[in-house]
């Protein structure tokens, strides 16, 4: 404003272009280096700093509202109408951002492999177990654990990153490895009944387990 009132007159019927490079060749203005032209004139690359006001960036809920609000906006900008949304003409832009992408999609991932993860432990007991009835037990203790362990984490105020992320997804191989060594030796045992069978079980592994656990 200070600039446009100092040059009040001078700067009418001046192109856009000639004006533009006559405030940049002003040494009170250093912005040559956020705005880049080519042999005409014309602006082909800008950036302009921007500041997010009122932000935690260690509330996980209020980054990812800020990326997924951010990128609306960009995307709902003229110059990036028809543009594939991977590859916007105006966005923003900073390096902690790869962290927080990770963090809107990591909730994702963690689902689908969730998902992926209980199948296929279903389905490897299903044929690897010495009985079909064996993933009667199987699934229901590998959810019901999954479960009550992200009623813990929610408890005790573990939030969702990259360590919890991990820690849940090889938690699912500690569920179905307690439960198939319990089933295993039940099916395996040379017990008449189903009580003899249990009493061997719980006589071999179960201390074992019971340890494990605690």
């Amino acid at each position: 404003q200070d600039y446009l009132h100092e040059q009040e007159g001078a700067l009418d019927g001046m192109p856009f272009n000639a004006t533009l490079r006559r405030f940049l060749d002003d040494q009170r203005f250093d912005h040559k280096g956020s705005i880049i032209l080519d042999d005409s004139g014309d602006i082909i690359a800008s950036r302009a700093k921007i500041a997010f006001d009122n932000l935690d960036m260690n509330d996980a809920a209020q980054v990812m509202a800020l990326m997924k609000s951010q990128a609306k906006v960009a995307n709902e900008q003229p110059i990036n109408t028809g543009r594939d949304t991977a590859v916007p003409s105006f966005f923003t832009f900073n390096a902690i951002y790869y962290l927080w992408d990770f963090l809107i999609e990591i909730e994702v991932e963690l689902k689908i492999t969730t998902i992926i993860g209980v199948t296929s432990m279903s389905l490897m007991a299903l044929i690897f177990l010495p009985h079909w009835s064996g993933i009667i037990f199987v699934v229901p203790m590998i959810i019901s654990l999954y479960v009550d362990m992200m009623g813990i984490f929610h408890l005790a105020g573990i939030e969702l990153n990259g360590v919890s992320f991990v820690t849940i997804i090889m938690s699912l191989g500690l569920y179905v490895d307690y439960v198939l060594h319990v089933l295993l030796c039940y099916y395996e045992s040379d017990g008449t009944t189903r009580e003899e069978k249990v009493t061997r079980m719980l006589s071999t592994v179960g201390s074992s387990v019971l340890l494990g656990g605690l």
